[in-house]
C-alpha cells in the first residue's frame, strides 16, 4: 500500500480471541484488521466466518482472499 511492503501469513493457527464483552472493544479498522489475519486461518470454517465479514468492507487495503475449491 503506497509503495509499502506488506506481509501477509500464508496460514495462521492461532484461537480466535473473544472480541464481545471485551473491557476495551476493538475499532471498527481494528475489526477488520482481525478479520483480515484470521481469514488466513487453517481451519476453513473460521476462514469462512471472517471472509464473510470482509467482503462488504470498502477499505482500499482489504484484498480478500481465499481458495478456489480445488486449488492446492
Amino acid at each position: 500500500m503506497q509503495g509499502e511492503t506488506v506481509a501477509i501469513p500464508y496460514q495462521i493457527h492461532n484461537e480466535e480471541p473473544e472480541t464481545g464483552g471485551s473491557e476495551r472493544p476493538l475499532t471498527e479498522t481494528q475489526q477488520v484488521i482481525l478479520h483480515c489475519l484470521y481469514s488466513r486461518h487453517g481451519d476453513g470454517r473460521v476462514r469462512q466466518r471472517h471472509l464473510e465479514k470482509i467482503m462488504a468492507s470498502s477499505e482500499p487495503w482489504v484484498v480478500p482472499s481465499g481458495r478456489i475449491r480445488g486449488q492446492r
